[in-house]
């Protein structure tokens, strides 16, 4: 074990993700107003996630095979929360299998996607000798538009800082917006732009600001009248969250800015929320699981699955469970048929109750 790694150990539950930005957008100039709208998603995605469990619905007999495919399970579930950040961020996800001396998978990791992975012509990533990786997941934009999730919904996060910031501004200035004009005002072209900062920079209805502008001249002033109103900026920065929480699939009830719920209860919410959202993050990741499966013990995809824990609302509602509720059942069939105890089968199948 190197010191980095005992530090790591010793200092964090998670590792840290290594990315090229500072920003979901790539721009290493903050957002404004959006950024919160974005992480108030990502944060209720990722602490769903928390949620999902992946497994084998099988015994493997060969207990070295059964460390493999549960390290690969383990390094899936730690990391969920980053594959599906690289995915919404890139429109793809990327895995790396570290192998031993022995040839054999000794570790899984994400690579640093600002330094080793690089996207050929054909839009494959690949490492830095444009070797393509072998595990990968595409998303839908990325495969038929080489656009990301992130990508899609750019100009409605634009918007709302638009909005925001005109909102701001209107406040700042009371809707103030006219014509300065004079007689006795000959002014440069330098001086007409002196004059402008002085009264950005100075004048408004902020604490810092002045509200009286003093003139040595006779001057009028024409003010044009904004219908603040009618604007309806707030009504349209609500509008355009909505419609990224609905792209992302979290419905808009159930975020803490949401107001007045459409839905009948906060039950029926959270249960579209995971069949909606999560589920199908769920499934990209055990596609991702499966297909590495490959290289750490021979699993039929098929015995690979998934299910949703810690969920009370799901509790009637686990169309995703199906599966394992029968794998349990055929397992029972057999330690019966073995003479062996089935105690703790009998728990779980308790659990998940058909």
């Amino acid at each position: 074990m190197t010191l980095n790694d005992i530090r790591r150990s010793n200092n964090s539950i998670n590792e840290l993700v290594k990315t090229d930005v500072f920003s979901v957008f790539g721009s290493l100039t903050r957002r404004k107003f959006s950024d919160v709208f974005v992480w108030t998603l990502l944060t209720k995605i990722f602490h769903a996630l928390h949620n999902v469990a992946f497994f084998v619905n099988t015994e493997i007999r060969d207990e070295k095979s059964a460390q493999r495919i549960q390290r690969l399970i383990d390094f899936v579930t730690e990391n969920a929360d980053a594959l599906i950040y690289y995915y919404y961020r890139y429109g793809y996800i990327v895995i790396v299998p570290v192998f031993g001396r022995s040839g054999r998978v000794v570790k899984w990791r994400i690579p640093d996607f600002g330094k080793e992975v690089r996207i050929n012509a054909d839009g494959v990533p690949c490492d830095t000798e444009n070797k393509p990786y072998q595990v990968v997941y595409y998303s839908q934009q990325y495969r038929f538009e080489r656009r990301s999730d992130f990508d899609v919904v750019r100009e409605n996060l634009n918007a709302i800082d638009t909005y925001a910031g005109a909102d701001i501004y209107l406040s700042e200035t009371l809707g103030a917006f006219g014509i300065l004009c004079g007689k006795n005002m000959p002014i440069s072209e330098a001086d007409k732009q002196s004059f402008f900062e002085r009264l950005r920079n100075k004048v408004g209805i902020g604490r810092n600001k002045m509200q009286i502008v003093p003139f040595n001249t006779e001057v009028d002033f024409k003010q044009v009248n904004l219908p603040i109103k009618e604007l309806a900026l707030n009504d349209k920065i609500k509008e355009q969250f909505q419609i990224v929480a609905g792209y992302f699939g979290v419905p808009y009830d159930l975020l803490p800015l949401a107001g007045n719920s459409t839905y009948d209860n906060q039950k029926q919410a959270i249960i579209n929320f995971y069949s909606s959202c999560i589920s199908p993050l769920a499934e990209v990741l055990l596609s991702v699981l499966r297909y590495a499966a490959r290289y750490e013990a021979v699993v039929p995809s098929r015995l690979l699955w998934f299910r949703i824990d810690n969920v009370p609302e799901l509790d009637k509602e686990r169309p995703i469970d199906t599966e394992y509720k029968i794998s349990l059942l055929e397992l029972r069939e057999k330690l019966v048929a073995a003479g062996l105890e089935t105690e703790e089968v009998d728990k779980e199948i308790n659990t998940y109750a058909l």
